[in-house]
């Protein structure tokens, strides 16, 4: 066994130490193996010398506290785990080259709607020629079947109409029933604000004369305060007419 075999086995049975240990405990016993070379000792005697590979790992091991069968501890991952690990590492692979082509596709997309624009700016830049004036078209004659279409054509145009209309008689009853629903309900809000109203007024009298009625008084505050409240939100849900003026006005600007 050469010296470099020796050092390579040594290096296997004792790797469960730090590197650094494990160089340190290699350059000592290549310096012994030189020495005893320089003695006189050929480098296979030199290596006999130290007994059985295994006995001298084992020694190394003990004196780090550490159990020479340390190998046979070491658990190996089972055939599942393995298989499931290079499944995984397949599927990030193909997930990765999918990632590349999706990447490659779409740099070349956007590399031609960037230059489809840079054309197109550059079309604007140029100035339009003027187009040739092109003679006024003759008005066809009028025959039957031109009859049938300009018939149909109404008859679509006055569904439409119809239809149009019918759409804005439901919105308009859609509102008067929304709102007229909102009045009903706030009747009985608006009687109860009065009511409660009436009695802030009566407790404030009372409590000006002495009366000990501070705590419906201010009951009585908080339940008006709270009607005028849902009134005001109640307000806010109205559903208006819209204003067609503003719509005008826009239109002729």
């Amino acid at each position: 066994m050469s010296k470099e075999e020796f050092l390579k086995q040594l290096q296997e049975r004792i790797r469960i130490l730090q590197p650094s240990e494990q160089q340190d405990i290699l350059e000592e016993y290549a310096q012994h193996i030189q020495m005893r070379m320089e003695g006189g000792l050929s480098e296979e005697e030199a290596i006999r010398d130290f007994g059985s590979l295994d006995d001298l790992a084992a020694e190394i091991l003990e004196a780090y506290h550490i159990s020479p069968d340390w190998q046979s501890k070491i658990k190996e991952p089972s055939a599942p785990v393995k298989e499931a690990a290079i499944q995984c590492a397949g599927w990030l692979e193909r997930f990765w080259h999918k990632c590349q082509t999706a990447w490659g596709k779409l740099r070349k997309w956007l590399s031609g709607h960037w230059q489809n624009l840079q054309l197109r700016l550059k079309k604007q830049d140029v100035p339009e020629q003027p187009k040739p004036e092109t003679p006024p078209k003759q008005p066809r004659p009028h025959t039957f079947w031109g009859w049938i279409k300009d018939m149909n054509r109404r008859l679509w145009g006055m569904i439409g109409a119809l239809f149009a209309w019918a759409i804005r008689v439901a919105k308009v009853l859609c509102r008067w029933a929304w709102n007229a629903t909102l009045l009903c309900a706030a009747v009985p809000v608006v009687c109860t604000v009065g009511f409660f109203l009436v009695c802030t007024g009566t407790l404030g009298v009372l409590l000006v004369q002495g009366y000990p009625a501070l705590g419906l008084l201010l009951g009585s505050v908080g339940i008006v305060l709270c009607g005028c409240g849902v009134l005001v939100f109640a307000c806010t849900l109205i559903w208006k007419k819209p204003n067609n003026n503003h719509k005008e006005v826009g239109d002729h600007a």
